[in-house]
């Protein structure tokens, strides 16, 4: 809330509420308040006023200029697939350290995103981890690190992860430019075949340019998507895209 809507309220004028401020010693630049200092301050408002609610107490301080952080405030928002998703806290990243690549966790207080099939796995403050060295159980190879071909996507449904390796025997020459979120993005569709079939790879920001006609690529992390009938593969912010050999590529053939 601005001054001038304070003074708006107050029905005075805004040469006022300086004046006034001013005596009082109410400067524009205000001490933000903590984390800490706000779980003391809101229960002990609650203890006085049960019907004041912590999103109120939080307006009021803004209104007033303080710096209020915002990291228990629930904020709704909507998933590519038009599903809710509440996150009722600012999840900040943290580094584990794990003792070798492919080590088996525990985690444990965390927060489940999900849009669709696929998800996502948040650490809070309160997230602890546990590192299992032996596992008495057999495991699944994550997703991302399937190798699969195009006949095996064919049979997938929308919303899955998994790594292709195949060539590209169609590349549009020009990129287009999509709005997504108010914001433009470039896009570029190739299509890829194997020894299975074809299919069509939609390139996003990054991954525009990056592929050219007649080569084979070995892409990591692409997502199937389905559109007006269609199942395409697309890249996400964690596709990564590899050169492979014609050689190379013409021996995996060769085994399938």
């Amino acid at each position: 809330m601005s001054w001038v809507s304070i003074a708006n309220i107050l029905g005075i004028g805004l040469s006022t509420l300086s004046r006034r401020r001013s005596v009082f010693a109410l400067l524009d630049n205000y001490d933000a308040i903590t984390n800490s200092q706000q779980d003391d301050i809101i229960p002990d408002i609650n203890a006085h006023t049960s019907d004041v609610g912590q999103r109120l107490v939080q307006g009021s301080l803004r209104g007033r200029g303080f710096r209020v952080q915002r990291h228990l405030r629930e904020n709704p928002s909507y998933g590519p697939a038009g599903t809710l998703i509440r996150r009722r806290r600012l999840i900040r990243r943290r580094v584990y350290n794990v003792g070798k690549q492919y080590s088996f966790l525990i985690i444990f207080v965390v927060f489940l995103i999900f849009s669709g099939r696929s998800g996502e796995v948040l650490c809070g403050r309160g997230t602890g981890v546990t590192v299992i060295p032996n596992l008495t159980f057999p495991y699944k190879q994550p997703p991302s690190k399937c190798k699969r071909t195009v006949g095996d996507i064919r049979k997938m449904s929308a919303h899955h992860v998994g790594e292709l390796t195949g060539q590209t025997v169609h590349l549009r020459a020009s990129t287009e430019m999509v709005e997504i979120q108010g914001r433009q993005v470039e896009t570029q569709s190739v299509m890829l075949q194997d020894a299975s079939g074809t299919i069509r790879v939609q390139l996003w920001e990054t991954q525009v340019g990056v592929v050219s006609f007649g080569k084979t690529y070995k892409f990591i992390q692409l997502s199937t998507r389905e559109f007006q009938g269609e199942l395409f593969l697309t890249t996400t912010r964690e596709t990564t895209v590899e050169a492979v050999s014609s050689l190379l590529f013409h021996l995996c053939l060769a085994v399938i």
